[in-house]
């Protein structure tokens, strides 16, 4: 729901705002809201039955370590570098073009998710994504197909 909102967002202000502060806000909008997150979540634990992503996001806290501060310091640059580029692409072209070009992480999520924690996507899945590309390139269509006004 969060990406949702930051992706129809990105949609608006694309047309009046610029890359870097639309960078600039969406990596604070989601530092703040992690923050809070944390701070909500804090002392509660999960049960011994839990699936493992519950257990893992019920863990205790622990100060990373300077490979970890340095791999978190690589993650939100990168994450900057995204946003400031889908800003980009959304001042630069109306948003019914530049919104498909956002379906490249589709086959990025499985492979990741494959190599990183070894989840293979499973029909449900394969299906739903299908469905979200399907409708942005559908859109795409449309918007090529109507004439300019």
């Amino acid at each position: 729901m969060a990406y949702a909102v930051s992706a129809l967002l990105a949609r608006r202000l694309g047309t009046t705002e610029g890359g870097g502060a639309m960078a600039l806000s969406a990596t604070a909008i989601y530092a703040i809201s992690g923050a809070v997150t944390a701070l909500a979540l804090a002392g509660f634990e999960s049960e011994a039955d839990a699936h493992a992503s519950i257990r893992f996001l019920f863990n205790p806290w622990v100060w990373p370590g300077a490979l970890d501060l340095s791999l978190l310091a690589l993650c939100g640059l990168i994450a900057a570098f995204g946003f400031f580029f889908l800003g980009q692409g959304y001042r630069l072209a109306k948003a019914n073009i530049a919104a498909p070009f956002e379906y490249v992480a589709l086959p990025w999520s499985i492979l990741w998710g494959y190599l990183f924690f070894g989840s293979i996507p499973d029909a449900t899945m394969l299906v739903g994504a299908s469905a979200i590309a399907g409708a942005g390139f559908y859109t795409l269509q449309q918007g090529k197909a109507r004439p300019a006004r």
